[in-house]
């Protein structure tokens, strides 16, 4: 009996462990944090918790941040386990972005705003990049990893002129990894809302993401996952939304090497229709009152 007992025991300790030693990364886009004046809507506060809580992820990149004073408010108010560290440009419309992090797990060593992703100039381009050397703590047998992660916003729009932006934002995407590779920085995350609009049709743009992701050696954890946003497609006049994947968690291989495995998963309306056309009147308070986005989420383990 105390033979069973004992193994009992530590199988739970295994288990225990195997739990700690998850690292989990969200991406979600809340669209114009607190007041969206497009729909003349304020953010719905209840319902963003609510889902917060359930993603319970450790490291979000959040973007389209406007009111940075009532955001950091808000997660201290309510998620006291979590610090937050936002951009101070937001380009022309003043969305900015960043990072919220689990205390007990990570530690932010330094935060910078790479403007060449909004062409040096704040108030009229686009957003900066949010890059954030933090430290991974040692748990368990998993010693301290260090690594970067960029939180990104890339240019929106379904034009032509709005993808050859983005194709441009790709090389100095490029060329950032090279500055973190050359400075012995091998570990690293790309993730946020890269617009990629077309990632659903196929199309050539769709192929310049592709390749820009193959040529970093990047790997796409979200690449099968269907969507993250809903949009209205404008298709027979139905008044449906249709899921479109725009926001993605790229990881480096030699971070990626550091875990055992991953799983990724989507939430909100994005899970609740499996990213399929959906009437507006079903999407519910998250599609409305807080974001078109949904947490995109990716579990190393």
């Amino acid at each position: 009996m105390l033979r069973i007992k004992l193994l009992f025991l530590f199988l739970l300790f295994l288990y225990s462990a195997t739990l700690l030693a998850e690292f989990k990364v969200a991406s979600y886009n809340i669209r114009n944090f607190d007041y969206d004046y497009r729909r003349r809507t304020h953010t719905n506060k209840k319902s963003l918790l609510k889902l917060l809580k359930t993603v319970d992820a450790d490291l979000y990149a959040v973007q389209e941040i406007i009111s940075s004073d009532n955001f950091i408010s808000f997660v201290a108010n309510n998620l006291p386990e979590y610090q937050v560290k936002l951009t101070n440009c937001g380009g022309a419309g003043r969305q900015k972005l960043g990072f919220i992090y689990r205390k007990s797990l990570l530690t932010l060593v330094d935060f910078q705003e790479d403007k060449r992703l909004s062409m040096n100039i704040c108030s009229r381009g686009g957003r900066p990049g949010a890059v954030g050397h933090f430290i991974l703590k040692q748990e368990g047998e998993r010693p301290a990893i260090p690594f970067i992660a960029v939180n990104l916003h890339l240019k929106a729009g379904s034009l032509q002129q709005s993808a050859d932006i983005r194709a441009k934002q790709y090389k100095i995407i490029e060329q950032m990894r090279q500055e973190y590779l050359a400075s012995g920085d091998e570990n690293y995350i790309f993730l946020g809302d890269f617009n990629t609009t077309d990632y659903n049709l196929g199309n050539h743009n769709h192929q310049t993401f592709i390749d820009f992701v193959a040529k970093n050696n990047l790997i796409d954890l979200t690449q099968d996952m269907g969507c993250s946003y809903y949009w209205w497609g404008g298709r027979n006049g139905n008044g449906k939304y249709r899921g479109v994947l725009v926001d993605h968690i790229l990881v480096s291989n030699t971070m990626l090497d550091l875990f055992t495995g991953q799983r990724t998963q989507l939430y909100a309306h994005c899970q609740q229709y499996s990213c399929q056309d959906t009437p507006y009147v079903e999407l519910g308070a998250n599609f409305k009152e807080v974001s078109d986005h949904c947490p995109l989420v990716a579990t190393l383990l």
